[in-house]
């Protein structure tokens, strides 16, 4: 029980290093008039079901494919927040992005992703493989895709969905990540939240 726990955090840190440093965080590529901040359109722990906690460990840095995927693209504005629940799993990342050319990085994002069939990453030590691919979800905001991640350490495995959508020059992925079955539901219900807070 104690090597599943452990194994269980060491791919859930993965997870949550979907997304840039942990917790809810802000930075600027570069400085303009009026561009809207990022971190003010996240989702919040007050508007998440009872059980989830604002996750603010810190991921394994990565550069693969899989890792990151809306700071492949140089944004105005980016911001990113991870929550967990049970102290691992199910596992919750958000990352927004506000983009002076949001249709050319939307193309370029998802065409990184449509790559990223099979990646190794590290995270706590262990070597962790991946698969991934595309996969059907409702339509979101302007332009959105989704695809299903599959990753593997020491004979444990977690399933992975998660969802990228345009709306305007935002660009919101919201990913979800369990030992079990992902709930299609929860992340459908996650990603309408995000768009909810994303002014058009």
């Amino acid at each position: 029980m104690k090597r599943t726990v452990v194994l269980a955090l060491t791919i859930a840190a993965l997870i949550i290093g979907l997304a840039a440093p942990a917790g809810a965080s802000s930075k600027s590529h570069k400085k303009a008039k009026k561009t809207p901040k990022a971190s003010a359109f996240l989702l919040t722990i007050s508007a998440l079901p009872t059980g989830w906690n604002v996750d603010n460990s810190t991921p394994d840095n990565s550069t693969t494919c899989y890792s990151d995927p809306v700071t492949k693209v140089p944004s105005l504005s980016y911001a990113h927040v991870d929550f967990q629940q049970g102290g691992s799993f199910p596992a919750l990342t958000e990352e927004l992005g506000y983009f002076a050319n949001p249709k050319k990085a939307f193309a370029t994002i998802s065409s990184t992703l449509n790559g990223c069939m099979h990646f190794t990453e590290t995270a706590s030590g262990q070597t962790v493989q991946g698969t991934m691919g595309q996969m059907s979800s409702p339509s979101y905001g302007d332009q959105s895709a989704a695809w299903d991640a599959t990753l593997t350490v020491e004979g444990e495995t977690v399933n992975q969905g998660f969802v990228m959508a345009r709306k305007g020059s935002f660009i919101a992925l919201v990913a979800i990540g369990d030992l079990g079955s992902i709930s299609d539901d929860g992340l459908q219900g996650f990603m309408s939240q995000a768009m909810g807070k994303v002014p058009a």
